[in-house]
């Protein structure tokens, strides 16, 4: 694997077909998010840091996965605010209108945060949404019953 710092938070690791062999996985256990490909993403953030001498603060993580023309694949990890906001960006294609406004303000707030207040609105953020994620489970669990 090859892998390039982009910026102090943000590495791309560009693995080839012989790569993901190493590791068991096809590119669809990556996509489909396996318990491999799980462990192929983690292992490649690892070795990103390690050999990037990136330090992660696990806030504002980010996978951009790109399909490059020689048949590799692109992996780039990154904890930047900015492509953390183009990924909310994003997703306001799909949100509904519930949740378009929220979203919409919140992206607004971390584009006027300097970035520590930014990375503490973030962890807060991403706190929030695993709470919720653990109730939505309790009480899907709960009915069953």
């Amino acid at each position: 694997m090859e892998y390039y710092k982009k910026a102090d938070l943000k590495v791309e690791c560009i693995a080839a077909q012989d790569d993901l062999d190493f590791f068991g996985i096809t590119f669809d256990d990556i996509l489909d998010r396996t318990p491999q490909g799980l462990h192929f993403l983690k292992k490649a953030k690892e070795l990103c840091a390690m050999t990037q001498k990136v330090e992660w603060t696990n806030v504002a993580y980010t996978l951009n996965i790109t399909m490059l023309s020689d048949g590799r694949v692109s992996f780039e990890f990154s904890e930047c605010l900015e492509d953390y906001i183009a990924g909310l960006q994003h997703s306001l294609v799909m949100a509904d209108s519930e949740t378009r406004g929220p979203i919409e303000e919140f992206i607004r707030t971390l584009e006027q945060s300097d970035e520590e207040s930014g990375r503490k609105l973030v962890a807060h953020f991403e706190q929030n949404v695993k709470n919720v994620k653990r109730e939505q489970e309790t009480t899907k669990d709960e009915n069953k019953h």
